[in-house]
């Protein structure tokens, strides 16, 4: 007798679920680690810009300053010997680079209080000479002693801690 079954059987059903089903558990896993180490490599460049501006400014006569603004597509930063106190300065400088996607917030902490970093805003950070106390205003304005930056999208944040008096930096993530 002939057996012409042209449909699946329920464990092949069930097989070709849990395939799927562990596939998405692990593309979904994949994508939350993309995600954090996005910012934990945009925390590691914020404090490395800092180090490189204390360095900067402790070895050298000229203050070095760090400038860093958001844009429709994302954050930027230049370190830069000329002050400013101008967006569209700061923004024609030689050696803007991108620092990080869009999706990420930073803002910088102070004793009191923070400064979320928006389109059309940005902060400027400079170090004491003798002394490497970290300097830092957003827009122009004096901003009080930096104490951190946050660094964020989501629920995955890490934050550069900031030694004020001596401008030394960590990452905490």
């Amino acid at each position: 007798m002939k057996n012409n079954n042209k449909g699946f059987s329920l464990v092949e059903l069930l097989v070709v679920v849990a395939i799927l089903s562990v596939l998405a558990v692990g593309t979904t896993l994949s994508y939350r680690a993309v995600r954090s180490a996005d910012v934990r490599k945009a925390a590691s460049t914020f404090e490395e810009m800092m180090k490189s501006v204390r360095t900067e400014c402790m070895g050298k006569a000229e203050t070095h300053y760090l400038y860093v603004y958001k844009e429709s597509d994302g954050y930027y930063y230049v370190i830069s010997s000329t002050k400013s106190s101008s967006l569209t300065q700061i923004k024609s400088m030689s050696g803007v680079q991108k620092l990080c996607a869009k999706s990420i917030d930073i803002s910088c902490e102070t004793e009191s209080g923070s400064d979320s970093i928006t389109t059309g805003t940005y902060v400027t950070i400079y170090f004491e000479k003798g002394t490497g106390k970290v300097k830092y205003s957003c827009n122009g304005t004096d901003g009080g002693n930096l104490t951190g930056v946050v660094v964020k999208r989501g629920s995955k944040t890490s934050n550069v801690i900031v030694a004020y008096e001596t401008g030394k930096t960590s990452v905490h993530k």
